[in-house]
């Protein structure tokens, strides 16, 4: 959905290769610290992966208004969401912890944080139902960034 429509957008080719490296993140070890993490997380990482400079990706996002740090935030919450519920962790006390640091956070904190500003409730209250909420989200940005087709 949200990849194919990027892909046939007329963006500027850095914005196209940001979202690209947003949509491609995934949690890759299991079992990874929160330094081993590869989650993109900041906006000056996702331009040295593009091989630009923060503020040209900020000039480049301006040209299509998409908000970056917007879907990165929607993505991990995705990736979080995705890793407590459809891999499967356990049941133990620590899931949350566990999601955590798969995202690249050393604590339960930084993914509260996060997600409760994404979905406006606390670790213990999401559902497998806003995993598709935010997909549903991180569709309606890139969509609003695009414009007109």
């Amino acid at each position: 959905g949200v990849r194919r429509r990027v892909t046939t957008r007329r963006l500027p080719s850095l914005v196209n290769c940001a979202i690209a490296g947003i949509l491609n993140e995934r949690v890759r070890e299991k079992y990874a610290e929160p330094d081993e993490a590869t989650v993109i997380r900041t906006q000056a990482e996702l331009a040295r992966r593009c091989g630009a400079h923060r503020d040209t990706l900020l000039r480049a996002r301006r040209q299509s208004d998409i908000d970056l740090g917007a879907v990165m935030r929607s993505w991990i919450v995705a990736l979080a969401l995705r890793e407590r519920f459809i891999e499967e962790i356990g049941a133990s006390r620590s899931v949350w912890l566990t999601v955590a640091r798969r995202c690249g956070y050393a604590s339960e904190s930084g993914l509260r944080a996060l997600m409760g500003r994404e979905l406006g409730k606390g670790l213990r209250d999401v559902g497998f139902g806003d995993l598709h909420a935010i997909l549903d989200r991180l569709e309606a940005l890139v969509e609003r960034g695009l414009g007109p087709g």
